[in-house]
């Protein structure tokens, strides 16, 4: 039954679930508070990214070197998508050598420079997250044996 009325400090609630009482209402603020943790994280690709990969440095660190260009490192480590953007910006690259060499577009220049330039500074960062042991694998896992 329903009362209409003022809430008082003394008004109760009724809780169900495990051990049936009434309790102050000034409890149920307790109760409906957010969880703590800010954010969920699933437990699978947590520990997936503090785990070790199954790829090894030596080969990454190999084919970064000699054919990075191509994003061989990428593939390698099953970054595919990153793979295939490193492939065409070095296709972007030699099409405007090629181009840029029988043009004197502006256009042409800058837009050699810029994916020259680009690639050439991600193939370092990458080169060198993978000597450091913090390049990863696909799945978010560090990548750390070198054989």
């Amino acid at each position: 039954m329903w009362r209409i009325g003022k809430v008082t400090s003394k008004a109760l609630y009724w809780r169900e679930g495990g051990c049936d009482e009434w309790l102050p209402l000034s409890t149920l603020s307790d109760e409906l508070q957010p969880p703590r943790q800010s954010y969920m994280v699933s437990s699978r690709s947590a520990s997936r990214r503090n785990s070790r990969a199954e790829k090894k440095i030596l080969p990454a660190f190999l084919l970064c070197l000699f054919v990075g260009y191509l994003g061989a490192h990428h593939f390698y480590s099953g970054k595919v998508g990153t793979g295939i953007l490193l492939l065409f910006s070095w296709i972007l690259f030699i099409f405007t050598t090629v181009v840029g060499a029988r043009s004197d577009t502006p256009g042409i220049h800058v837009l050699w420079a810029v994916s020259g330039i680009g690639f050439s500074i991600w193939l370092l960062i990458d080169f060198i997250m993978i000597i450091v042991g913090s390049f990863t694998d696909g799945d978010g896992a560090r990548i750390t044996q070198w054989t």
